[in-house]
């Protein structure tokens, strides 16, 4: 009939039932899951930030980056020097990826509010500052 140990001899083995000849069966497919481990939130204080900040520079040229940003290999490497740096981090390479992601906006939005006329960059303090009545059209919702 089969061959033993191939699939649809295996397959008649375990239901019981026979093929028949001609008829096609569909073996059952197992769904391989991985336990779902829920990772601890990442939790980032403004040194780690800077740090993060000054590594990514540091990785800001055409060996690391390609056109669309970081390559997988220069993620990987800046994942393993910011644990080296900073052992007591767990952070995860998609968690540091978000925060990458988090600063660059976060930076969008401020470049975008000093180009307002009237604001201006505070370098001692590092924040915007502006007349009560410019807030009005930096504060976003």
């Amino acid at each position: 009939m089969y061959p033993k140990g191939s699939p649809k001899y295996n397959l008649m083995k375990v239901t019981g039932k026979k093929a028949s000849h001609g008829a096609k069966k569909l073996t059952p497919k197992i769904k391989k899951t991985t336990p779902k481990v829920k990772k601890p939130r990442a939790q980032w204080n403004p040194a780690l930030e800077k740090a993060l900040v000054d590594l990514l520079d540091e990785h800001n040229n055409p060996y690391h980056r390609g056109q669309n940003g970081w390559s997988a290999e220069s993620w990987n490497g800046i994942t393993k020097i910011f644990h080296e740096k900073y052992p007591h981090t767990n952070f995860t390479k998609q968690q540091i990826q978000e925060k990458q992601k988090d600063l660059k906006s976060q930076y969008k939005i401020i470049k975008d509010a000093r180009k307002q006329s009237g604001v201006s960059w505070n370098y001692h303090t590092h924040m915007i500052e502006a007349d009560p009545h410019l807030w009005q059209n930096l504060i976003i919702v």
